[in-house]
């Protein structure tokens, strides 16, 4: 059985999408567990009347991406089976048809391992989003786990389709109920809206499981529905410096430091300040590149 656990705060018209896809899945053996992080839509009572099959979670509002994950896979593990899987999602995305069975059947076949899925751009589907992550040789990048691939790489002409890495993101993982059993749950005190599904596949591969990116199975992403301060998102100087005190942005500094922290311990210092370089450095070229394009330079 494969339990499919989403965190949702509001935005019902995705949430409807996302289910919707899992429900023309070829792949039949699943179960839907939502949290519903206090939504202010009527959320709730619609998956109530419209979709009756699904496991709905009520959340305080305060709860986040790591907090309503948790909520749901503290409900799966009070009810599965040992050999059973959770398959991590979010709900603006939506499944190729398609899509369990081929990570199913990878799965299979690579015991005690977490299989992500390629996240691919709804809009634009021969790209994918960088959602996987290796350990670096060269320094100064030996410093951290950086993206297997850009963003927006396409994958068109790619051979090859399966990749073994040192952590992913959590938008379409697939995991062992034994990993969750053995590493606990993600760190939704310290990491609680991004970052956690990375640490968490990091202590997973630090107890010994392996970690895959499977671009056959496919996950479609809405670019339209990310966070602030992304690279896909407004180029923005305002939004860009607001993300860096926002818990809704991959680049809340609060945040990167206590991943930081938890994840390169002695050499935290070096790594924060990197990062952050690295962040400012991203934006300012994305930046430069679009005045040039306007005229502006």
């Amino acid at each position: 059985m494969i339990y499919i656990c989403i965190p949702v705060f509001n935005r019902i018209a995705f949430t409807i999408k996302c289910i919707q896809s899992i429900r023309r899945q070829s792949y039949k053996k699943y179960k839907i567990v939502i949290c519903d992080d206090g939504s202010t839509d009527g959320t709730s009572n619609i998956l109530a009347t419209d979709f009756p099959e699904v496991i709905v979670l009520k959340g305080n509002g305060n709860l986040w991406w790591s907090g309503a994950t948790n909520e749901c896979v503290k409900y799966v593990l009070s009810v599965c089976e040992p050999d059973d899987f959770i398959f991590t999602l979010n709900n603006d995305t939506e499944l190729e048809d398609s899509c369990l069975s081929i990570i199913s059947e990878f799965a299979d076949s690579h015991q005690d391992s977490l299989v992500a899925c390629g996240n691919y751009f709804a809009n634009d589907t021969v790209k994918i989003e960088g959602t996987a992550f290796v350990q670096r040789n060269k320094w100064p990048f030996s410093l951290y786990h950086g993206l297997l691939f850009p963003w927006g790489q396409d994958v068109t002409n790619l051979k090859e389709r399966i990749f073994e890495v040192d952590s992913v993101s959590g938008k379409g993982v697939l995991i062992p109920i034994k990993v969750f059993r053995k590493v606990g749950l993600y760190n939704a005190e310290k990491l609680p809206q991004y970052h956690g599904d990375q640490e968490f596949s990091r202590r997973a591969k630090e107890q010994g499981f392996r970690i895959f990116l499977n671009l056959n199975a496919i996950v479609y992403t809405d670019q339209t529905a990310s966070g602030i301060g992304q690279v896909n998102s407004k180029i923005s100087a305002t939004e860009f410096f607001r993300s860096l005190n926002s818990l809704r942005s991959e680049n809340y500094i609060p945040t990167l430091y206590r991943r930081a922290k938890i994840v390169y311990k002695k050499k935290w210092i070096i790594y924060l300040v990197f990062n952050v370089v690295s962040i400012h450095l991203r934006f300012a070229r994305r930046y430069i590149k679009a005045c040039l394009k306007v005229g502006k330079y």
